[in-house]
C-alpha cells in the first residue's frame, strides 16, 4: 500500500507532448504536441483549461520558454520564433545552426546555438553573440541564477559570467582531460558541479568528482559513485537528483544528506513551500511535510510545471513508443489529502473513461436504418446498394422449407404389456432409485475438501517495435488473474533468470532488441499459488 494525492486528467492531447511551460503572471500554459505545434491555454483557478490558441511552427522545436509577456521557442534549423499567449507570431530571428538551449536570465534571453556558440536574446532586437567577443571555446551547457550565467565549455573550462562580462573561470584540471556532466547553482548563488576524468585514481578506472564552488573558491571536492542528472534551487540550498534513484538536498556549506529514494534514475526534482517533489521512470513521488507519496504517469513524466500560487503541479512525459496513444498531461493539488491505495491502482485516474452508455438491445437488434448509424461509411455504402428486405416471417419460414410431417402411433399400432410385467419394471425402478438416492444423500453429507487455487494470467504475447535507442517500453499486465476467492496477497513477476522484477499486477519495463520471457507468479492467503508466463519480441524498427 502507498499513500497518493488525487490526481486528474487535465488534457489529453491529440500527440504526444514535447515541451510544457507555466507563467504565473498570466495564468498562461503553453505545450508542444509531436514536434512542430504549439498550443496555448489559460488555467482557472478551478483547474480547468480555457484554449486561447495554437501555431503551427515549420521545423521542430528544440525549447519554449515565456519571458515576460510573451512565448519564446526555439527551433532546429532558422531559430528563434516570439509568439503572444494567443500563439500569434509576432516576431522571428535566425540563429546559425539552431537552437539548442534557451532560458531566462534576468532581463534578458541566453542560450546556445547549433555550433556551440552562445547568444544573448531581448524581445524586439536581434540576437548578440558572446562566444567571439569574449575568446569562449564550443559551450555545452549552461545554468542561470539570479545574479551569474555559468557556461560549461568543451575541455572541461567552467566560466562565470556578470553583465559587465567574465568574472571568473575555473580552470581545467588534470592531463588526460576531464568533462563536465553536470552543473547547478544554489539559491545563494553557490555553483556545484560534478566531472568525469581519468588516472585520477590507481589504474584506468574513471573518477566521478563532485565540487562546489562560492565566489571563485572551491568549498568541497569529493569522490562519487552516482552522476548527478538534475538539480534545482531549494530553500535550503539545493535538491539534487541522481542516477541511482536517489534525491539528496544540498546545503550552502557544501553537506548534503538524501530526502527521497525513487529507484530509477531521476529525471526532475523541484521544491514547491514543503512539498518536494522528484520525478522518475513512469512515477512521480513526492514528500509533503514528511509523509512519502507517489503518482503514477501513463508516460516517464519528465516535464514538470508548478502553478506556485495554488501549489498545483502539472506533469507530462510519454512513454518513448511511437506505436502508443498520446499520454495526458496530468495536474496534482498539492495541498490535497493524501489517501492509502494498493499500487496497482496508482494508474486509475489517467485510463480512458467510457464515453457513453453501451449500446441498448433496440439499437442492435431494432430497425434496421437505425442500426446503419452503427455502421463505417463503407458499410452503410454497401447497405445502401443492397438495402436489407422487410422482415417477412412467413416467406423465411418458406425459404426454410417444410418441416418434415411427423408419425404419430396409433393405439391400435400399440402393443401393450402384460399387467404382470409392468408391476414388476416399476417395482425394480423404485428400488434402484432408492439405492440412488441414498447414494446421493452420502455425498452431500460428505465434507468438501477440494482447493479452489488461483489461476494466474501473465496476458497475451506481445510483438512491439524497438525505438531509435534500440528499446521499446512493454506493458506487462496481470489482471486478467482469476482467484474464486479474490483474495490474492502476493504478486511477482520474473525475469528468465528467476529475479523479481515487481510485486504487483502490473509493471512496465524497458527491453532491448530479442525475445523476453516474464513469469507471473500469484499467491493467495490460504498459500495456494499458480503461475503463467508471457512472452515479449522486440523487434527492430524497419528502415525500407
Amino acid at each position: 500500500m502507498v499513500m497518493t494525492p488525487d490526481a486528474s486528467v487535465l488534457l489529453r492531447p491529440e500527440k504526444k507532448v514535447r515541451h510544457l511551460a507555466y507563467h504565473d503572471a498570466s495564468n498562461s500554459l503553453a505545450w508542444c504536441e509531436g514536434p512542430r505545434e504549439v498550443f496555448t491555454a489559460t488555467l482557472t483557478d478551478e483547474g480547468e483549461l480555457v484554449a486561447s490558441g495554437s501555431y503551427s511552427h515549420d521545423h521542430a522545436i528544440t525549447s519554449l520558454v515565456f519571458h515576460r509577456d510573451v512565448l519564446v521557442l526555439g527551433d532546429e534549423i532558422d531559430g528563434l520564433s516570439v509568439l503572444d499567449v494567443d500563439g500569434t507570431l509576432l516576431e522571428q530571428h535566425d540563429v546559425d545552426g539552431g537552437v539548442q538551449q534557451c532560458v531566462v536570465w534576468k532581463s534578458q534571453l541566453v542560450g546556445i546555438d547549433g555550433m556551440g556558440q552562445v547568444f544573448v536574446f531581448n524581445i524586439g532586437r536581434p540576437p548578440t553573440e558572446l562566444t567571439s567577443t569574449h575568446a569562449l571555446s564550443e559551450c555545452l551547457m549552461l545554468e542561470v541564477n539570479a545574479s551569474h550565467l555559468y557556461l560549461v565549455l568543451e575541455g572541461g573550462e567552467v566560466v562565470m559570467f556578470e553583465e559587465s562580462g567574465v568574472r571568473w573561470r575555473r580552470p581545467k584540471r588534470g592531463d588526460h582531460g576531464e568533462r563536465i556532466t553536470a552543473l547547478g547553482t544554489t539559491s545563494e548563488g553557490m555553483m556545484f558541479l560534478t566531472r568525469e576524468g581519468h588516472a585520477l585514481v590507481p589504474g584506468d578506472e574513471e573518477a566521478i568528482e563532485f565540487e562546489c564552488w562560492k565566489d571563485g573558491e572551491l568549498l568541497l571536492r569529493e569522490e562519487q559513485r552516482m552522476r548527478l542528472l538534475t538539480s534545482s534551487s531549494s530553500s535550503q540550498g539545493a535538491l539534487l537528483g541522481f542516477d541511482n534513484g536517489g534525491v539528496f538536498q544540498l546545503k550552502e556549506d557544501g553537506s548534503m544528506h538524501q530526502v527521497m529514494e525513487t529507484g530509477h534514475p531521476v529525471f526532475a526534482c523541484i521544491e514547491q513551500g514543503d512539498h518536494l517533489i522528484a520525478s522518475s521512470w513512469f512515477f512521480i513521488h513526492g514528500k509533503s511535510n514528511g509523509v512519502s507519496w507517489k503518482v503514477e504517469h501513463q508516460g516517464m513524466p519528465s516535464l514538470l510545471a508548478v502553478v506556485k500560487q495554488h501549489d498545483v503541479l502539472l506533469f507530462a512525459g510519454d512513454d518513448q513508443n511511437d506505436y502508443t496513444a498520446a499520454e495526458p498531461i496530468g495536474l496534482v493539488a498539492l495541498n490535497g489529502a493524501l489517501r492509502e491505495v494498493d499500487e496497482a491502482e496508482l494508474g486509475l485516474w489517467f485510463e480512458q473513461s467510457v464515453s457513453g452508455p453501451p449500446p441498448s438491445a433496440e439499437m442492435l437488434y431494432g430497425d434496421s436504418e437505425d442500426m446503419l448509424d452503427l455502421l463505417t461509411d463503407a458499410e452503410r455504402a454497401t447497405f445502401t446498394e443492397s438495402p436489407l428486405p422487410s422482415t417477412n416471417h412467413d416467406l423465411l419460414i418458406e425459404a426454410m422449407g417444410a418441416p418434415a410431417p411427423q408419425v404419430r402411433p396409433t393405439i391400435e399400432a400399440a402393443t401393450p404389456s402384460p399387467n404382470e410385467d409392468l408391476h414388476e419394471a416399476l417395482n425394480d425402478f423404485a428400488s434402484l432409485a432408492l439405492e440412488n438416492t441414498d447414494d446421493l444423500l452420502d455425498t452431500l453429507h460428505e465434507e468438501h475438501t477440494g482447493v479452489f487455487r488461483p489461476q494466474a494470467n501473465a496476458g497475451e504475447d506481445q510483438r512491439t517495435m524497438a525505438g531509435d535507442d534500440g528499446t521499446a517500453i512493454v506493458h506487462l499486465d496481470g489482471r486478467g488473474t482469476n482467484d474464486p476467492h479474490g483474495m490474492i496477497v502476493n504478486w511477482s513477476w520474473l525475469n528468465e533468470r528467476g529475479e523479481e522484477l515487481a510485486s504487483s499486477s502490473q509493471v512496465k519495463l524497458r527491453l532491448p532488441l530479442g525475445l523476453h520471457v516474464f513469469e507471473l507468479r500469484v499467491v493467495d492467503d490460504e498459500g495456494s499459488s499458480t503461475t503463467d508466463s508471457v512472452r515479449i519480441h522486440v523487434l527492430k524498427t524497419s528502415t525500407s
